[in-house]
């Protein structure tokens, strides 16, 4: 808004969206749904708001929340056994994090290693280059130093 300071405008999408958010709400408190209770094929249960089939009929309703029928030994023991699966799942999943970090702590200690492998190689060359050396020597150092660069370069982080 022209000429409205820049705190002022903030201030008043904040109200806006205050006001919006009051309004939804409420009018999400003042609802009233039907939630049927239908049998999905597979032995397990399906929540909807269409009808079914010899679904079982729960109200919603503000203030009560949702009143549902006793679930059936069957339902309860398929509740069950997909929360234990679900445990199971989790725990995989954490083990499976676990071995990844593991193997990435592993690798990074391999790399760390030629690193300092290709460092110190390096500079020994470059002593045996100060101190003198050979028409064939400077051949086999030259070779030997660009392998241990390219490992510095690709192994080490700067």
């Amino acid at each position: 808004m022209p000429g409205v300071p820049a705190d002022a405008r903030v201030m008043h999408r904040t109200d806006v969206h205050s006001a919006l958010l009051a309004l939804t709400m409420t009018v999400a408190a003042s609802a009233s749904a039907t939630i049927y209770r239908c049998p999905d094929g597979e032995g397990g249960v399906e929540f909807t708001d269409l009808a079914c089939r010899d679904g079982a009929r729960a109200e919603v309703s503000s203030g009560t929340g949702i009143s549902l029928p006793p679930l059936s030994e069957a339902e309860l023991t398929r509740m069950q056994q997909l929360e234990r699966d679900a445990g199971r799942r989790r725990a995989e999943h954490e083990r499976d994090r676990a071995r990844a970090a593991a193997a990435a702590r592993r690798e990074a200690e391999v790399r760390r290693d030629a690193c300092t492998g290709a460092r110190r190689a390096l500079e020994a060359i470059r002593d045996a280059r100060r101190k003198g050396y050979t028409l064939a020597e400077d051949a086999q150092l030259t070779r030997e130093e660009a392998r241990h660069d390219a490992t510095v370069r690709t192994q080490c982080r700067r």
